[in-house]
């Protein structure tokens, strides 16, 4: 009987952005929440994930993020992208191309989203690791809530992607086209909701008591 293989994961957090649509001096990444800045709070939440290894894309105030943001974890990688004005692709290719050759697959959050559910994480990771044991090709699981995609999305044997033609503001959304997609439905509305807008700040702050 072949041996199956065994899937490792990498956690690819992007927050390179200017968050401009904040109309804020401070970054949004650092704006508090319930005690942690809004970065924080997603690497905390990631890191009780068994990811092996666990990439910080960041690039707009990118000084200010590593000397603010309090990560004590060898997992943790920062990654600096000087090209980020370019848009989100230029994130999502440097946090790919930086997973170890080790690792087959990468889970990737955005890191003004600190209110996905444990559950959530954790049905993704089990239901993507298995699928990349059992299969070669290259694959992609984005999670829904009814029927509205949202993160983190799961890529799986990332080795198998080709990914010299993405570019833009629009991050992995054009090699999805290329590869097969899942859609998995989850049971959790704030896989869609990102900290855009102050707007979107107020409602976070309002919803503070769903974290942990």
């Amino acid at each position: 009987m072949l041996k199956k293989k065994k899937s490792s994961v990498c956690a690819v957090i992007l927050a390179a952005g200017t968050g401009s649509r904040m109309e804020n001096a401070t970054p949004k990444q650092l704006l508090p929440l319930k005690g942690q800045y809004i970065l924080e709070r997603v690497i905390h939440q990631v890191q009780k994930h068994p990811f092996e290894q666990i990439i910080l894309v960041v690039g707009h105030e990118a000084d200010a993020l590593k000397r603010k943001t309090k990560i004590d974890s060898a997992r943790v990688q920062w990654l600096t992208n000087e090209d980020y004005l370019r848009g989100q692709s230029t994130s999502f290719l440097t946090g790919l191309r930086n997973v170890r050759p080790s690792i087959s697959s990468a889970m990737v959050f955005l890191g003004d989203q600190p209110f996905i559910l444990d559950t959530t994480i954790a049905a993704i990771f089990k239901h993507g690791a298995s699928k990349s044991e059992r299969e070669a090709a290259g694959f992609v699981i984005q999670p829904c809530f009814k029927e509205v995609p949202g993160h983190p999305v799961y890529w799986g044997n990332i080795q198998t992607l080709s990914l010299s033609d993405i570019s833009g503001d629009r991050g992995g959304l054009q090699q999805m086209k290329t590869v097969r997609k899942e859609a998995m439905e989850v049971k959790d509305p704030f896989i869609s909701f990102d900290i855009d807008t102050p707007e979107d700040f107020t409602s976070a702050k309002k919803m503070a008591h769903y974290l942990t």
